[in-house]
């Protein structure tokens, strides 16, 4: 059997066998680079970059529509996504009433501030046993 350019068949098929495994091989590095650079450009954008609820609605949304481009995906998302509230700053003043607030669950002695000038309270036992003595005998 030959081609009509009187070509044996078999190199015509190992030609278009190359050029196909060419073109197959170059296109898909191309599409992998385009998909890279795409959702690059989505998770980068403004509005998006940063905000946990809107990356991933962008992700699921690039992904179920391929042929969307980086900024349709971009303007959509921030137009029906709320954003994400910023979670509010911790002060020193809220860790320290937690550590109360610890401490206390925790039913812990503090220990009391020394006192500088006050005297110190003093047992004096023979006023004790006298006491004692005194009032066993009038029982």
């Amino acid at each position: 059997m030959t081609t009509p350019s009187n070509a044996p068949a078999g190199s015509a098929s190992a030609e278009l066998a190359t050029a196909i495994a060419t073109a197959t091989t170059g296109g898909k590095a191309d599409g992998f680079k385009a998909a890279t650079e795409r959702l690059g450009a989505i998770m980068g954008a403004e509005g998006i970059k940063g905000d946990g609820k809107r990356m991933a609605a962008a992700l699921d949304l690039a992904q179920q529509s391929p042929d969307m481009s980086a900024e349709a995906v971009t303007a959509f998302v921030t137009a029906n996504v709320a954003a994400s509230a910023p979670e509010p700053a911790k002060t020193g003043k809220e860790a320290g009433a937690y550590e109360q607030q610890r401490l206390a669950a925790a039913g812990l002695a503090q220990p009391q501030a020394a006192s500088t000038g006050a005297p110190k309270a003093t047992i004096d036992r023979n006023a004790i046993f006298a006491s004692r003595r005194a009032a066993a005998k009038g029982v």
